[in-house]
């Protein structure tokens, strides 16, 4: 009885620190400075090793835990960045957790700080109320609500990663009405902050999950699946052209689709002209001099941590689906297909607080676990 209420204990410690987290990395994504954040996350990170010393772990997963481990001190020493050592504790902590409360608080300090941030940036003590697009085509005569975040189109990804939390909490019973909320909202976002990828990738899982609940068929999770892994391909292997610089008519109406994003790879934003995100410029373990911010977030996972922990990032989120087609769990597959999507066309996940990068966390609780179980069914162990 002792040993579960303690990881009773560390998994509330868990869910609440990594709110905190979550929070810190939303206010940061209205450019608010936090003093101290970096040893912060440091004393964040010791929690959740604390919290991951008293999981009960397989070999292969202790040995796996340590490969990873390695990877993200290389990482810290080619780049300075400490997310790769943090992610491997906090991802870790998350084994055994009680995911539809891990999701339900996440929803809660989602839904909570996009409205703080609305009211706090309309009042003018925070962000920016509005942002004027330079195409007055765009917005209301080039004018677009971003609710005090840094752009429209993080205001409309953290709506996003709502909406997600929504549908993994209430996939199975979500009634007509919720979902007609729901479009009525991300309608309302996309008028306001004229976001489309945020609009078009919401619109498909919201159909989606539509599709899911009142069309009995088993084969959803073989289809999904399928739609999946070539939608992944065909993300990554343009993403790769694009980082070898292939030119070609395809490739240039790809680029007029995508709003020109692959043009923006021949801009930067730091000192060094030289670390552009092109795929001679891609290190093992990251580069000091990649600090360079792009909307393409396949190519941004390679530029920006390098190669080896860019497979192993994308090797997550593969190895959910799988598991999720074997589960026969097609509901999952569909918010990873989202997710990958989103990430595909916006690296706005990309930040140092890991619970932010929303599609790693997610992909490591379908491999972990399985949603929905009562507190009282759960096994824990003891060490």
């Amino acid at each position: 009885m002792s040993g579960k209420l303690s990881l009773q204990r560390a998994e509330n410690i868990f869910i609440a620190v990594s709110c905190m987290e979550l929070f810190m990395g939303l206010l940061r994504m209205c450019r608010v400075t936090l003093p101290f954040s970096r040893y912060i996350l440091w004393a964040f990170t010791l929690i959740y090793a604390a919290v991951a010393a008293v999981r009960h772990y397989s070999r292969l997963q202790k040995l796996l835990f340590v490969i990873l481990l390695a990877f993200g001190v290389l990482l810290y020493h080619n780049t300075g960045l400490n997310k790769g050592i943090r992610a491997v504790f906090y991802l870790y902590a998350m084994k055994d957790v009680d995911m539809r409360k891990f999701f339900k608080s996440m929803l809660v300090v989602f839904g909570a700080s996009t409205l703080l941030f609305a009211v706090l940036s309309g009042l003018g003590l925070m962000g920016r109320f509005t942002v004027k697009d330079i195409r007055s085509t765009r917005g209301f005569n080039g004018v677009r609500y971003s609710f005090g975040f840094e752009s429209c189109n993080r205001t409309m990804a953290v709506v996003f990663l709502a909406m997600v939390c929504a549908f993994i909490l209430h996939h199975e019973r979500q009634p007509w009405y919720v979902f007609a909320v729901v479009t009525g909202i991300y309608a309302l976002l996309f008028y306001l902050t004229d976001s489309r990828t945020g609009f078009i990738v919401g619109a498909a899982v919201i159909a989606g999950m539509l599709c899911l609940r009142y069309i009995h068929w088993e084969k959803w999770a073989d289809l999904v699946f399928g739609l999946f892994i070539l939608s992944f391909l065909l993300m990554l292997v343009i993403s790769v052209m694009a980082a070898f610089r292939v030119e070609n008519d395809l490739m240039a109406r790809i680029n007029h689709l995508i709003s020109g994003r692959m043009t923006q790879l021949t801009k930067y934003s730091c000192d060094v002209k030289y670390a552009l995100p092109y795929a001679e410029n891609w290190h093992l373990f990251g580069n000091g001099s990649n600090h360079n911010d792009y909307d393409l977030g396949y190519i941004q996972i390679f530029y920006y941590y390098g190669i080896v922990p860019a497979v192993c990032y994308l090797a997550c989120v593969v190895g959910a689906a799988v598991k999720a087609w074997r589960d026969s769990e097609a509901w999952k597959l569909v918010l990873l297909l989202g997710l990958s999507s989103y990430l595909f066309m916006e690296s706005l996940y990309f930040s140092n607080f890991v619970p932010v990068d929303f599609l790693l966390v997610y992909s490591v609780s379908v491999l972990w676990g399985d949603y929905g179980k009562e507190e009282e069914g759960r096994i824990y162990h003891t060490v």
